[in-house]
């Protein structure tokens, strides 16, 4: 490797050497998150690039830590293959019950709370701007604004100066985000299957490392056809049915 390559370059390089592997998968495309199911070689390939690009960059500083591989991808599985996956939605919020730390972030949250409310007015009254026919609604809007803002001023007073009438949360529940969240297999070293959950990146491209355990799907589909002949009926020879029900 070149010694005079600089850190940008070789983190570049590392990302444009990865992502030309990735080229001959298919994504498998989520609202929020990409998911890749790779094989364990080129899992190998990756874990090669980084150590040839970047491993001798990474400290323990804040800005060694930027040249790290899941700053590039978000390897799920490192070490470990996969013969089985699911996908679900988790729902992710903040709740802050502390306190103590809620009334020290108080006047922080008023602030914030006061530049969204205005943000909000400003983004509708622009949609009405050209169109004089709008006029008394932009008044009302910018009305409501300032009622809304004048209305958590009174609250955050009364809170700041009744501190004991008042049990307090920090929480975006109402605007709670879904996610989502893959559920995988693995066998550990004694072979025994072993399940993890892990919640897909929205910022970095997810690797699964992934194997088909085409004996395991074998035996899910003999049990299908197991279940099937002892729920149903022998119609004649080899077809079975069952009724369908209205």
């Amino acid at each position: 490797m070149n010694e005079k390559l600089t850190k940008k370059t070789k983190f570049e390089l590392a990302k444009k050497e990865i992502f030309e592997i990735l080229e001959k998968y298919k994504k498998i495309s989520f609202p929020e998150s990409d998911l890749y199911l790779i094989n364990e070689t080129d899992a190998k390939a990756i874990i090669y690039i980084d150590v040839k690009y970047l491993a001798n960059l990474r400290t323990e500083t804040r800005k060694g830590s930027a040249y790290n591989i899941n700053r590039i991808v978000n390897i799920l599985n490192p070490g470990t293959v996969s013969s089985y996956y699911t996908i679900y939605d988790v729902e992710k919020y903040k709740l802050i019950t502390d306190q103590g730390k809620i009334r020290e972030r108080l006047e922080a949250e008023k602030e914030i709370s006061k530049n969204i409310i205005l943000k909000r007015a400003e983004e509708k009254i622009e949609k009405l701007e050209h169109n004089s026919y709008y006029e008394k609604e932009k008044l009302k809007l910018k009305e409501q604004s300032r009622k809304q803002i004048e209305f958590e001023e009174i609250m955050f007073n009364e809170i700041q100066n009744n501190p004991d009438s008042f049990e307090l949360r920090i929480t975006n529940f109402k605007e709670r985000k879904v996610y989502k969240e893959i559920n995988f297999r693995y066998k550990d070293l004694n072979g025994k299957n072993c399940y993890q959950n892990k919640h897909l990146s929205v910022i970095y491209p997810n690797l699964l490392i992934y194997k088909k355990d085409n004996e395991d799907n074998k035996r899910k589909l003999n049990m299908e056809i197991e279940k099937f002949i002892k729920e149903g009926y022998k119609a004649l020879g080899q077809v079975y049915f069952k009724k369908i029900k209205d």
